[in-house]
């Protein structure tokens, strides 16, 4: 399966609050008194909260602060394409990208892996980042095991789907940012994490929070 569009889990309309956010008001002048004493200056806008710091990893954290505010503008930011030869004819989970028309085999593209019971490479004008409403941080992981899409931290999030329950997703990192996704294919987290051997904890939420699977 090698989708020719895919999206971080499922279809959400996303608001584009974060204007209000970034482009605070300038203060308004003080207006001078007849006295000739000081008048008591504006209050400064208010500073943007910095994102809590969660492991203290600063692309992992930003991460998890993106995807807990549904802010895929920010998540955007965070991806890092990989630049891979493309090939005619792609075959097996993790083959190098299809060459499109125009394109010679062997020419460099960047891409993004994704997986999803199977896995495909999603070229960026392709790549889709809806995220969930009420998405939650399950664990942050360091890869031990060699698995697909590679990477250095794992963060498993889930979401909640009235079918299926409580089911895992998956962004792969290194120290500078996203480099892979892992939508799950219908696993919990628990089982999700054990598919991977994500055994080394990082970063876990406090256990009340996290449904039991």
């Amino acid at each position: 399966m090698r989708p020719s569009m895919i999206s971080f889990i499922a279809p959400l309309t996303i608001a584009a609050a974060l204007a209000a956010a970034c482009g605070a008001s300038k203060p308004t002048p003080a207006t001078p008194r007849a006295t000739g004493t000081p008048a008591a200056a504006t209050a400064p806008p208010a500073t943007p909260t910095a994102p809590a710091v969660l492991t203290g990893m600063p692309a992992i954290d930003a991460t998890v602060a993106a995807v807990t505010a549904a802010d895929a503008a920010a998540l955007r930011r965070l991806l890092r394409y990989t630049p891979t030869a493309c090939v005619t004819a792609p075959q097996g989970l993790g083959a190098p990208p299809a060459c499109r028309p125009g394109e010679a085999a062997g020419t460099i593209v960047d891409v993004f892996p994704v997986a999803q019971c199977e896995g495909a490479y999603v070229r960026p004008e392709d790549l889709q980042l809806d995220i969930p409403a009420g998405a939650r941080l399950y664990g942050v992981y360091r890869v031990t095991q060699p698995f697909w899409p590679a990477g250095t931290y794992a963060a498993i999030f889930e979401r909640r789907e009235a079918a299926a329950g409580a089911t895992a997703w998956e962004l792969v990192l290194d120290d500078r940012g996203i480099v892979g996704v892992h939508l799950g294919c219908a696993m919990t987290p628990p089982q999700l994490a054990q598919l991977q051997h994500l055994t080394a904890a990082i970063a876990t939420p406090p256990r009340s929070s996290v449904p039991v699977p």
